[in-house]
Order: C-alpha cells, then sequence, then structure tokens
C-alpha cells in the first residue's frame, strides 16, 4: 500500500480458481475504498497473470471491478522497475538505454567544456545512479538481454575519458571506480548477503532469514560454518533467484573476506 497506489497479490495453481479468488479480492478491496470515501481509478488499475514456463496458462482470464472490465497487462512499472510477466527485464533493461541513451550525445559536448571532476559527479547521478538501481533483479537475467546497456555504459564512459573503443574496459571502470553491469549485479547481491548475515537489524524483516549459514543446519563440522546452506533449485528460475544465487556467490569468496563484519571496509575489499 502506498498513498496512490495498491497492488495485490493472489497466488494459486488452478488458473480458474486463481481467476475466481482475484475477483473476489479485488471487489473486496474495492467496497473497503467506498467504505473509507476512497475512490479507485479502474482506467489506471490492470493486472498480470505470472506463470511457470511449463504449464499453458492461456485460459481466458476476466477480471471486473463493479462490472467494468479491467485490462490484462504484459508488464507495468512498480516501484520504479518494470516488470514483465515472464521475469525476463527486457522492457525495463530497454526503458533504462533509452533513458541513457541520450547522454551519450550530451556528455560529447560537455566533455571539453567541464572540468573531469565534475563530469564524474555527473555522471554518476544521471547514469549510474539509473544503473545501480533495481540491479540486483533486472540484471539477473539472460546476457543477451543486458549486453545492450553493458555497450551504452562502456561507450559512455569512453566519452567521458576522451578515449576510442580500442581502449581497454578495465581502464574505463578503474578510473571512474565502478564496475560492469554483470559485476555491479554480483556486488550488490553480495552486499545484501553481508547485511543480512552481519546488519540485519538495518534491512525490513522480510530478509530476516533470507540467507542460512550452514552452522545453523549442520551440527557436524562438515562444511565451512561460514558458508550459506544452499537448497536445491531445480528450475532456471530457481537458480537465478536472489537467495540461490546470492548464496553461491557468498560461498565463493576467500574466507577472510567472509569475516569482515563491518559494511565499508567490506565493500571496500570486495
Amino acid at each position: 500500500l502506498f498513498a496512490d497506489d495498491t497492488n495485490l497479490f493472489v497466488t494459486n495453481k488452478d488458473p480458474f480458481l486463481l481467476n475466481t479468488i482475484a475477483n473476489e479480492a479485488i471487489n473486496s478491496l474495492n467496497i473497503w475504498f467506498l467504505a473509507n470515501k476512497l475512490s479507485l481509478n479502474v482506467d489506471k488499475t490492470c493486472y498480470m497473470v505470472f506463470t511457470p514456463r511449463r504449464i499453458d496458462c492461456n485460459i481466458n482470464f476476466k477480471l471486473s471491478i463493479a462490472g467494468v472490465e479491467i485490462a490484462r497487462v504484459k508488464s507495468c512499472r512498480y516501484l520504479g522497475l518494470i516488470i514483465d510477466d515472464e521475469l525476463k527485464w527486457s522492457d525495463h533493461i530497454n526503458n533504462i538505454y533509452s533513458y541513457l541513451l541520450k547522454y551519450a550525445g550530451i556528455f560529447y559536448k560537455l566533455r571539453n567544456r567541464v572540468p573531469a571532476d565534475v563530469m564524474k559527479n555527473v555522471y554518476y547521478a544521471f547514469v549510474h545512479s539509473h544503473i545501480l538501481y533495481g540491479i540486483e533483479l533486472y540484471a539477473n537475467t539472460f546476457p543477451t538481454y543486458i549486453d545492450k546497456l553493458v555497450k551504452l555504459n562502456n561507450r559512455i564512459l569512453r566519452i567521458l575519458l576522451h578515449q576510442s573503443r580500442f581502449c581497454s574496459v578495465r581502464y574505463l571502470y578503474t578510473s571512474f571506480n565502478t564496475l560492469s553491469v554483470p559485476d555491479l549485479h554480483k556486488y550488490q547481491i553480495l552486499s545484501l548477503v553481508h547485511n543480512t548475515l552481519f546488519h540485519s537489524n538495518l534491512l525490513p524483516d522480510v530478509f530476516a532469514n533470507y540467507f542460512t549459514l550452514n552452522s545453523s543446519v549442520h551440527v557436524y563440522l562438515t562444511r565451512p560454518h561460514s558458508d550459506i546452506h544452499i537448497y536445491q533449485a531445480n528450475t532456471s528460475f530457481g537458480q537465478r533467484s536472489v537467495t540461490h544465487k546470492g548464496g553461491i556467490l557468498w560461498n565463493s569468496l576467500p574466507s577472510g573476506l567472509k569475516s569482515i563484519h563491518l559494511s565499508t571496509r567490506f565493500k571496500s575489499k570486495l
């Protein structure tokens, strides 16, 4: 719930029952809105259906509010992220790409007029901030989808540093003290793991048991206690989940790095 935005999540393995439950739930919400003198904008209300790929979910869903049918969409904006019903994140990546593309030309004109340190601040304000937001989720997709954003970021950094396309990518990121999009994705996930293990009091309650150490599962000293217990994931979606991927990434770190409690020091070493 937000001041001007309400989102409802309904789950069921039976598509027909799911449709019924969703209709009942959304109309219950509408009754509550009316009772509290709030109006629901039906024109701006929509729904998406998420389903495992192995299940055919092409039944004729129909949701309505007070007899007015609402639209089914393939993607929608939620908390600044464009979520698609297949969780491929291609729509969100394309949105970031389109937004950042205009800065390539702007930076090309500015680089000879503005000091380098100022341009670095501009990059972090207008480019890096948009790449970083939600990267734990949207970058958790196929490399082919994220590739265009990686190349655009490289291009912008080359423009700012007056470098040709033959310049080393490592030099670009080192000069701006940042990482590539795939590495930023891993960096943010590992930072989340570190916070859940050592600073869980600073996170929302939902992350309290997001990751479980082997020491909490096994009483025998058969595995490193600083490692995260990895639960079996049988699908590609499960293997790409933050809980699974975060555990795999954390366990691959050197033991000395996993023992650092201070957040700023851990990120610096990472």
